[in-house]
């Protein structure tokens, strides 16, 4: 089964602009972050800050704007850098590290009980 890809934190940063003669909350930076799951447990995550400058012809106030326009501008910046691949990559690579292991005789007895 392939790895699953998960919007896991899209952070608008805003400031306060002048917007057709009227300050306006505007998003400067928004940052997006993607985890990949695989269906054995390893995950991935990956993150990036994308500029949104303002365009004062299509302007939408803060308070309107939609989880859609969000996670389309976090679409557009993951295909155009490949992050689900990047992140297939790091759960690869997850997945052949070798891992400490105790042997048998070196694991902890049990404390006996007071």
């Amino acid at each position: 089964m392939p790895n699953t890809y998960t919007w896991t934190r899209l952070e608008p940063l805003v400031k306060t602009e002048d917007v057709g003669g009227s300050p306006q909350k505007v998003v400067e930076t928004l940052v997006a972050g993607m985890t990949a799951q695989s269906d054995d447990g390893y995950s991935a995550y990956i993150d990036s800050a994308i500029s949104t400058p303002l365009d004062p012809d299509n302007f939408i106030p803060f308070d309107d704007l939609p989880e859609s326009w969000a996670v389309d501008k976090a679409n557009s910046v993951a295909d155009e850098r490949g992050w689900k691949d990047a992140l297939d990559k790091q759960i690869e690579a997850a997945k052949a590290r070798t891992l400490p292991a105790k042997f048998p005789w070196q694991q902890a007895e049990e404390a006996p009980s007071e």
